[in-house]
């Protein structure tokens, strides 16, 4: 899921803004799957957990790391941890995805149909 806002559609409720510029486009999926990495500690526990494979958990952490312009995981072949950056982007997206999960939780429950 890519979502590309600008600051006028958000506060307007307008289309896109072409004299404002654009946040840059966020990936939930790629921050999913980055989470479930950190909590793993294991892309390969992360691909069977999601139903994916290794490479693609890899590709997804290395397209953030690209936008990011800075590495998320320490790597070895034997373990990988969070980089202190990694730890504290961790830290906001878990909190994000929990924040964008109640609100689903509450506008499904509150649009449920009566009658």
């Amino acid at each position: 899921m890519i979502y590309n806002w600008s600051f006028h559609s958000i506060t307007s409720g307008k289309g896109l803004n072409t004299n404002m510029s654009t946040f840059n486009k966020v990936d939930l999926e790629d921050i999913h799957v980055f989470c479930k990495a950190a909590e793993n500690s294991s892309f390969t526990e992360t691909a069977i957990q999601i139903g994916s494979t290794p490479s693609s958990i890899s590709k997804a952490i290395a397209r953030l790391e690209t936008k990011l312009a800075l590495k998320l995981f320490e790597r070895s072949t034997r373990s990988m941890r969070l980089t202190e950056e990694g730890q504290s982007y961790y830290e906001v997206c878990k909190e994000a995805i929990a924040n964008i999960q109640d609100i689903e939780n509450q506008l499904t429950k509150s649009s449920t149909p009566t009658g």
